[in-house]
């Protein structure tokens, strides 16, 4: 396809950033107009990118990148990204290698330990690709009821997974189920869930890397 990815010649890294136990119990953050919202309603109003909110997106996308790279072999090809927020993908796999993006917002990148410099390193280091993002991504269990083709989405993403040599995945169980259908050995997961029963995993498959959130911005 247009993305030039052959099946078993990528790898594949899925940020759930809008399940609400990807935050502890009770988490607000502010937008850049200084509105709080709280992360457990995510999933039903979405997630504004700005703000603080856009930063703690970054640094989950940042470190999901950097558990996969932690798997044999990744980095030396594309890598397929893909979240329930559209404007981190966009952001991951676009503006981040748009120079003129990175001029226009060049406070985000003033500070080299930021959460934008990181990505913009990580990105200039590997090739991150995504689907074009008009059609954000539904969740089958959480949007019923809409129309067919307001699923599509979420369906190229999973036939995607699957046929990714190497998949980092998070909270949730879409990138888990992906790796399972295609029955990959190459797997970590990079986020764990914050509170509540924990989903059950494989322990050795866990990142070596802390995961870094709210290190960024206090939750």
């Amino acid at each position: 396809g247009e993305l030039g990815l052959v099946p078993g010649q990528y790898d594949a890294v899925h940020c759930r950033v809008r399940h609400p136990k990807a935050y502890p119990q009770g988490a607000k953050l502010k937008t850049s107009d200084g509105q709080e919202i709280y992360m457990s309603n995510a999933d039903k109003i979405g997630l504004p990118f700005e703000g603080d909110l856009r930063d703690v997106l970054v640094e989950t996308a940042v470190h999901a990148v950097q558990c996969a790279v932690t798997l044999p072999g990744v980095g030396g090809n594309p890598i397929y990204f893909m979240s329930d927020s559209n404007d981190l993908v966009d952001y991951i796999t676009h503006d981040i290698y748009d120079d003129k993006f990175k001029m226009e917002n060049a406070m985000l990148f003033e500070n080299k330990e930021s959460v934008h410099s990181k990505a913009a390193a990580l990105a200039s280091s590997m090739k991150l690709v995504a689907r074009e993002q008009s059609i954000p991504n539904a969740h089958i269990d959480k949007n019923k009821g809409r129309k067919e083709h307001e699923y599509y989405g979420t369906f190229v993403d999973l036939y995607l997974g699957i046929n990714a040599k190497c998949v980092a995945h998070g909270i949730g169980n879409f990138a888990t189920f992906a790796a399972r259908i295609s029955g990959t050995s190459c797997v970590t997961k990079h986020t764990t869930e914050k509170w509540g029963i924990m989903t059950r995993f494989d322990a050795s498959n866990t990142c070596p890397l802390a995961e870094p959130l709210g290190d960024t911005v206090k939750l």
